[in-house]
């Protein structure tokens, strides 16, 4: 794919499902959203559709396939959750000068995962387990920096968070790769009287999820075909 001279990135955003549908935020998040969300976006990337030749048009495209995905998929891990409600979701395509400023950009969202997530982390084990209410855990952590949050979890709830899961303190990057899939199909061979199974291999390219840093240069070492001209 060619993201320069004129890289764009695609975004979309959900209000808050959550409270509607009882997720509640604890100290150990419900990944079932995360995986909604990866799966919709995967879908989404991959559907078919029509030649959009405006920045609007894309968007348009993109926004209606990542609802209609999120709800295709919802059941695959709700299943004694029914949504409640119809999802929707608002998008914006911005255009970036070259590959830098998008690496730049994909960096900045990725330590805003990292600082959101911190901070959501030692705000629930304040509220669950020290017994604070929301205002009172909100003003404790009022202006502290990450080290001082760091230092709670660790001094007063003996939690690392350098241990805590990747999907959370890194988010998820959906790349393109090629995988080897085998399959089993029933084919009737030349003359064979009946039907037999048999294992047939071929090589797609999907929507791969990873949960790592891409904000050092290993990740764009390592995938240099994102940023290759097609």
């Amino acid at each position: 794919m060619s993201v320069s001279p004129d890289a764009f990135r695609g975004r979309t955003q959900a209000g808050g499902l959550s409270a509607g549908h009882a997720l509640k935020d604890t100290r150990d998040p419900d990944p079932r959203p995360l995986h909604v969300l990866r799966l919709q976006r995967g879908g989404a990337s991959r559907s078919p559709g029509p030649v959009v030749p405006t920045a609007e048009g894309f968007m348009t495209h993109v926004v209606s396939q990542f609802a209609s995905s999120y709800v295709f998929y919802w059941k695959d891990y709700f299943k004694d959750q029914p949504l409640l409600y119809p999802p929707g979701f608002d998008g914006r395509v911005v255009l970036y000068p070259s590959n830098q400023n998008l690496k730049d950009y994909l960096s900045w969202r990725q330590a805003d995962c990292h600082i959101n997530n911190l901070y959501n982390t030692v705000f629930w084990m304040l509220v669950q387990r020290s017994g604070l209410t929301p205002v009172q855990a909100q003003d404790r952590l009022q202006g502290t920096l990450a080290g001082e949050k760091n230092e709670i979890l660790f001094s007063e709830f003996n939690i690392n968070y350098n241990n805590e899961p990747l999907m959370y303190r890194k988010g998820t990057v959906l790349i393109w790769q090629k995988v080897n899939e085998v399959t089993t199909k029933r084919i009737k061979l030349p003359k064979e009287s009946e039907e037999k199974e048999v294992e047939v291999a071929r090589t797609r390219t999907k929507a791969v999820p990873l949960h790592c840093d891409i904000i050092g240069d290993q990740f764009w070492e390592e995938y240099p075909e994102i940023l290759a001209d097609s």
